[in-house]
Order: C-alpha cells, then structure tokens, then sequence
C-alpha cells in the first residue's frame, strides 16, 4: 500500500472468546504514524459489519482503497517513539501510550495471536470482580486494553463485561464502590433490570435523582420507605438510599458522607441509565466535596463530557476527584430501548423532560365518566377504561407539554389519525405525524380495588410518567360488592415502550396520609438500608 493510505498492515476480524462469550475485534496499523489500534466491534452478530462499515469510512476519508491484508512491502524493521493502543467507535480516541517497541513484518498479525492467548488463558471471571486500574509499565502488558474499549464498543451485554473487569490486566482485586442512580419521575423506566450484572456483589449506594420535580407536599420519608421497598425486592447489595436533587443540591451532603465513610481506597463508579442526569449530579458532588477537598476542587475545572443529544456521555470519564487512592469514574448512561426517549424524534425529547415540579393532570369525577372513554397523554399514550367504577379517577403525572384530551371509545381511532400531530403531540408536526408507526402495543390492565383510603396502583410508562389509579369518594357513591371493585384498562403505547403495573407511589399531601409503612421484624429493621434527604 502507498503512503498516502491511513493504515497499511489490517487483521480482519478476529473471534476470541472472554467470559463464556465470543468478542471480536480487527488490528491495524497505521502507515505513517505506525500506531497500532485495536478496534473491538459491538457483539458477535455484527463484527463484520461493522468492520465493512468502518472500511468503508477509511477509504472515503483517504480517498483510496483499503487492503484487507496489508503491510509493508520491504517488510523493514523500525522503531517509533510511541506506540498507541486504540479503539474505534466512530473515530480513534487514543486510550494507552506504551514508549519505545520494536514493529517489524506481520505485527498485526501477532497482536492477533498474543491478544487471543492471553484471553484464552484468562480464567472465567464472575461478574462479582470489578478491578481498579493500573499504570501499564511492563512490557508483558504492551498489549494491554483498558475497560473503555468494550464501554465505547456499546452498551447491553458488552456493557456489562466492561464492568466485570480487565481482560488484560494484572492488577490488584480491589473491588469497588458503585453510585447507581435512578430517575424517581421514571423510576422504573431509569431502573437497569441487570443491574446486579453490572455491580455485581459490590456494594451499591442508591442515589434517587430529581426529588424536587415532585408534587408539592410530598413526605419524602414516604418516598423513601417506597423506594427501599421496591429496591429490596430486586435483592440489591444497597448501602443506604439517598433521595437528591442536583438543582437544589438535596441529599447530595448525604451521598458525599457516604463515599467518604465507605470508600476505603477504591473506585467509585456511578451507573445508570441515560437521562437520569449523572453528568448534573456530579458537578453538584463535586461542588460540594470542592469545601474541604483540594484534589475535588482542582477536578471542578474539568466537567464531564456531554454530546449535543441529551442524555448522552461520549465515554467513561476519569476524574480525580478524591485525596489519596482511588477515581471517579462517570460512565456512559446506558440506552434502554423501552423508554419514550427510544421512539420520539430526537427535536421532541425536551417536551419529555420536566423542567418543574410536577402537577397531577385529572379530570373532574361523574358519574360513570370514565367508562366507555379514552384518555390520551399527548401523541405518545392511550388508555381505555373498559369497567370502572363510578368513583375511579385517573391523575397523570409527567411532562407538562403532554395535554390530555379525552373522548368516547368508540371514537378514538378517528380522534388519534386525525388530531396526531395537531393536539395529540408528541409527534409535533404533520411530516412526524405521518412518520410514525402508531400505538402498537396494546397492554390490558386488570386491577383490584381494595381500599377507596388507598390508590389501587401505578400504571408507569417508560421514560414518560406515570398514572395513579383511584378511588375518590362522591356523594351519590355506594359500597360495591367485591366483584364490582375489579378495573379493567386497555393502555396503548408505541413499540417497544414498556408499561409497569407497580405499588401507588405516595406524592402530594393525600399521598403521605393514605401511605401505610409495613411492619417489619427485628433482623428486617436491622438488615433494611436506611434512606436520607
């Protein structure tokens, strides 16, 4: 290949199995830099797509073709002041500098093969491990990756394996300290169903974001009893239970309290889903370690990475934020495709995202009002209330840019293909409208109300809100015999969008007065994480 090609020595795609997994990866080296990078593709399925995919972008930006397998045709040997270890993405991001090493004829080819035997002598690792990093300074490690190549490589199941450890390294088992947060306006939307995967057996301290969205009045005692409870059934190694806001700096003291007495030297990892706002909440931390901690302060100066798409950090990002050993890392929120986020066009996601405090949206109870009608949530939501009582009121809580409008059943096809758009937005706009697939999923909702004292439930929509069901007591209500207290729900919502059926969380005044605390035994009391404000 001439000198004007980007890379001249290229391994194809290379199978190499870690962790009872098979990872693929390409090798190449670059022609007038002589940097070797090392390109670790997403999964199995598609390595040689995206291998194909990043060819292609290669040859347009040089202008020529690529070869598969090139190299140096005099097959010289040289020496280069550096040698990088890369991984691709979109890009190269540049991760290790190793000084010095001798490159000859065929070096991709023999990464290749020292990069696969060192993986197969690799014993399986349980996902119990996570490792701290260390300085490469070896030269047994010259082939060394870090944990960012599976994190930039995607999320989901290679997501999981950058958490478990370091192929490659030979450092100390130290374990670490997880911050794991979740959104409380989508708590079970933001709530990672594998998050035990992740963190493993390393204890987690649970950072509940945006408290201050909820509705006035709430008791956040009774929040926080509701989040240990829902917590505790997931089996969560949990430390303590921390409701935050990153705006008005609640709770943050508490989490900052936290890491300092359960830090002990390692690494702090904080997790979550996209849009729960790890970038915002660790400003706040580290504004407020900033107090009392020289290294927290200097780290101010270098704020996480955001892109122009919400909710999206480019990469896991090192920050010195503690005096003594151990990092700071902000990793990248994790996609989930059930959420709102996943379906709506990337202009609409800011009508998603509540800005103040949330304010039920309901409609005024009569007398078998909601029988026989559907309700819509802007463009995104549709619920039918197939058999009511004439009691049942439905409260939306989310976006206040989602509107709701109600009409007959009967009529609600028609109301939707001519208003989607217009009144029912998201969508915004005809030329959305026309482009989207629709309320696909159609989820019945069977519920028992027991108590008109207490909501009979949540109905939670991924990445968008959620809807207290319940009963509101009228002059001309009567007692109903059990069998006519069963509700029956038809919720429509786009694909893949998920729907929860969850415990009412308790919000506003009327939440924390109907809230009932489940009595506990003593090794109950004494093993339940704490929760703090």
């Amino acid at each position: 290949m001439g000198s004007n090609h980007l890379y001249d020595d290229v391994w194809e795609p290379t199978r190499v199995s870690f962790n009872r997994r098979f990872h693929g990866f390409v090798v190449f080296i670059g022609d007038s830099t002589r940097e070797l990078g090392v390109h670790f593709l997403k999964n199995e399925t598609d390595w040689f797509d995206v291998f194909a995919r990043w060819k292609a972008w290669v040859e347009i930006e040089t202008g020529s073709k690529l070869k598969r397998l090139g190299f140096n045709g005099d097959g010289d040997q040289f020496y280069c002041n550096e040698f990088v270890i890369d991984t691709v993405s979109i890009g190269i991001e540049r991760l290790e500098k190793i000084p010095i090493i001798l490159q000859e004829f065929g070096m991709a080819e023999s990464v290749v093969r020292e990069i696969t035997e060192r993986v197969q002598r690799k014993p399986y690792t349980p996902p119990i491990v996570m490792k701290r990093r260390t300085k490469v300074s070896r030269p047994a490690a010259r082939y060394h990756y870090s944990r960012h190549c599976l994190w930039l490589a995607g999320i989901g199941d290679d997501y999981k394996v950058a958490l478990q450890g370091e192929v490659m390294d030979d450092g100390d088992e130290m374990g670490s300290q997880s911050l794991y947060r979740v959104d409380i306006v989508d708590f079970n939307g933001s709530f990672l169903a594998h998050v035990r995967d992740f963190a493993g057996a390393n204890p987690i301290i649970l950072v509940v974001t945006k408290v201050d969205l909820l509705p006035k009045g709430t008791d956040l005692n009774c929040v926080g009893d509701w989040v240990v409870e829902a917590t505790t059934k997931k089996k969560l190694n949990v430390l303590s239970v921390h409701l935050t806001s990153s705006k008005s700096m609640v709770g943050i003291a508490g989490v900052v309290s936290e890491i300092q007495k359960e830090k002990k030297g390692r690494d702090v990892y904080i997790l979550g889903s996209a849009n729960v706002g790890k970038s915002a909440f660790i400003s706040a931390l580290l504004k407020l370690m900033a107090q009392k901690d020289p290294v927290a302060a200097t780290a101010r100066k270098y704020k996480p990475i955001q892109s122009a798409v919400p909710g999206t950090t480019l990469g896991p990002i090192q920050i010195n934020a503690f005096l003594g050993d151990g990092k700071l890392y902000d990793t990248p929120g994790v996609h989930l495709h059930h959420r709102q986020a996943a379906v709506v066009h990337s202009e609409d996601l800011p009508a998603l995202a509540p800005q103040n405090r949330l304010r039920g949206q309901s409609f005024p109870v009569e007398a078998s009002i909601l029988g026989g009608f559907s309700i819509f949530w802007g463009g995104l939501v549709r619920i039918d209330a197939l058999k009511v009582l004439t009691s049942t009121r439905l409260t939306f809580y989310g976006p206040k840019a989602l509107q709701l409008h109600i009409v007959p059943t009967a009529e609600a096809d028609d109301f939707y293909k001519k208003q989607l758009g217009v009144l029912l937005t998201p969508p915004t706009g005809k030329k959305r409208a026309d482009e989207w697939a629709g309320l696909q999923i159609i989820r019945q909702v069977q519920i028992k109300s027991e108590n008109h004292k207490r909501s009979a439930c949540d109905i939670a929509i991924s990445g968008l809100g959620w809807i207290a069901v319940e009963q509101v007591e009228t002059s001309g209500s009567e007692k109903s015999d059990e069998t006519s207290r069963e509700l029956l729900f038809a919720v429509h919502v786009p694909k893949p969008v998920e729907i929860f059926v969850r415990a009412p969380l308790p919000v506003g005044k009327n939440g924390g007065e109907r809230y009932e605390y489940r009595e506990l035994t003593e090794i109950e009391e004494e093993l339940r994480p704490k929760w703090y404000f």
